[in-house]
């Protein structure tokens, strides 16, 4: 299983987590999912994640 590092929340203790580099064609299309690091999960168990949405700072003038 794979996950956005910024939405996962938990996971079972007997999964082994791992960071992994995304280097996808589409990444550098700009048309991947824009995540350049996931995180994986090896073994048997559960993951929690939540939705993650980037929030930008704009000043008003």
């Amino acid at each position: 299983m794979t996950t956005d590092p910024n939405a996962t929340v938990a996971w079972s203790g007997n999964l082994e987590p791992a960071f992994k580099k995304d280097v996808s064609f589409k990444t550098f299309l700009g048309r991947g999912s824009g995540e350049s690091i996931q995180m994986e999960f090896s073994g048997t168990g559960f993951v929690v994640v939540q939705p993650y949405e980037e929030v930008y700072m704009q000043s008003g003038g």
